[in-house]
């Protein structure tokens, strides 16, 4: 009898809370709303650690903001064409065939199963 008082105490409380959510939210700012209106930029700004990051990977001379710009734009022309999830997972990792790990691998990304499953 306890566990069904709970469960519905539970159920009660979710509820009561989404009706007070919905009914005494406050309405967005009209500068909020206004932000939020405004259109994506078609590249994420010039400087941004995201666009460096992608192009971690960039030629000798090369600069990584520029190349991961390019990456991106490569990335983003092919989600508009409308490949497959595949598709553009394979695109994001084709200019990353120049990366390589130096060094061993620590013991657990061996083969054998050595109980980390369990």
């Amino acid at each position: 009898m306890t566990i069904k008082r709970l469960k519905y105490s539970i159920i009660f409380f979710y509820l009561s809370l989404f009706v007070f959510l919905a009914v005494y939210d406050e309405r967005l700012s009209p500068d909020l709303a206004r932000e939020l209106a405004k259109p994506r930029p078609k590249v994420i700004e010039p400087g941004n650690a995201w666009l460096a990051m992608l192009g971690i990977d960039a030629p000798a001379g090369a600069s990584p903001v520029a190349y991961g710009e390019k990456q991106m734009r490569d990335l983003e022309k092919t989600i508009k064409d409308g490949k497959s999830t595949g598709e553009v997972i394979s695109a994001s990792l084709a200019n990353k065939s120049e990366l390589s790990f130096k060094g061993k691998l620590p013991p657990f990304y061996g083969k054998e199963n050595r109980g980390i499953i369990a």
